[in-house]
Formats: structure tokens, sequence, C-alpha cells
């Protein structure tokens, strides 16, 4: 939570103050995670999210923000909550605890860079979506037929990420 408060300082030049959903235990990540704060910014929800995207350590993503009414609060707004835990029961005996967190880093890398992945194909898909709506309805398009094509290639390097040899230790992401 403080890094995000941090980010979001620099980025408004204000001082800002998180309030999430709820609250998580040291070491536990949260998927989903609902937080609101308030700013005088008038920045874009997309430059904020980029700037977010670009500032925030990489195991902290935000998939998604949106305006909300003045009295919206996160915690107290929350409409329900679920939990899962997840508890390992294998007896793995021969292995050393050094073996153990190579195969949880790796693990955390692959979730990493499918999120990173799922994140940028969200910020895309629409105009695809869009430029398909606008042929059906046969008005002018927003994008250029040589702007779709690029974004269609650039939609199928993302979903072959995972089949990149260096996968998931070290990943090149297109650019758009």
């Amino acid at each position: 939570q403080g890094k995000i408060e941090d980010v979001l300082s620099k980025m408004t030049n204000e001082h800002i103050e998180i309030i999430g959903s709820g609250r998580t235990d040291m070491g536990v990540h949260a998927r989903g995670q609902v937080a609101n704060f308030k700013t005088n910014s008038e920045l874009s929800l997309k430059k904020m999210q980029d700037y977010l995207y670009n500032y925030l350590p990489e195991d902290i993503v935000i998939t998604e923000l949106e305006e909300v009414e003045e009295r919206f609060h996160s915690r107290y707004n929350v409409k329900s909550k679920t939990y899962l835990y997840k508890i390992d029961n294998n007896k793995v005996i021969e292995m050393e605890e050094q073996e153990k967190l190579s195969i949880m880093e790796y693990n955390e890398k692959i979730e990493y860079h499918k999120n990173k992945r799922n994140n940028l194909l969200n910020q895309v898909l629409w105009q695809i979506e869009r430029h398909n709506q606008e042929k059906i309805l046969n008005i002018a398009t927003s994008l250029q037929e040589e702007e779709y094509i690029n974004l269609l290639k650039y939609i199928q390097k993302l979903r072959d990420i995972t089949k990149q040899k260096t996968f998931p230790e070290n990943v090149v992401y297109p650019i758009l």
C-alpha cells in the first residue's frame, strides 16, 4: 500500500492515502483488491494507469482505474470477498529449501508475466472491438486499415509471449 501511495503522491504532487477494501497478512497476495483515493489531479485515467505501470515495482499491478462517486469507500461499499487458501500437502523430503524457493520464484514469474500480458491485451482489445463494430454499422472507422492490422499483429505477439524460449526468465514484450 505504501509503495502505491508513494507513486500516486509523486504523480499528482499531492499527499495520497489509499483506502483498501481489506487487508492481507505479510507475504500474502491479493487478487482483485479494490482501493480508492482522492485527488485533485486532472490527469486522465489512462495517463495515471500508464504512470503506475511504469513506476510501481513489477510485483504490484494495477489492472483497472475508474472514477467513482465522492462518497465511495472501498472498505464500506464492498459487496463480497472470496478467500482461497492453497495448502501444499505434498511430502517432498529430499528437496532442499533453496530448490523450493526457486520453484516458487519461477511460478511467481510465470504468473506475473501472464498478468502483465493480459493487462496489455485488455488495453488494446477494445480498439479492435470498436473497429469491428464500426465496420458492421458501416460508419467511418476510428482506425486506418494499417493501424488495425498492426494492432492484430501486436495482439498475436502478446499472446505468444509464453512461447518465447527464455520465458519466464527473460521476456521481451512487443512494442505497439
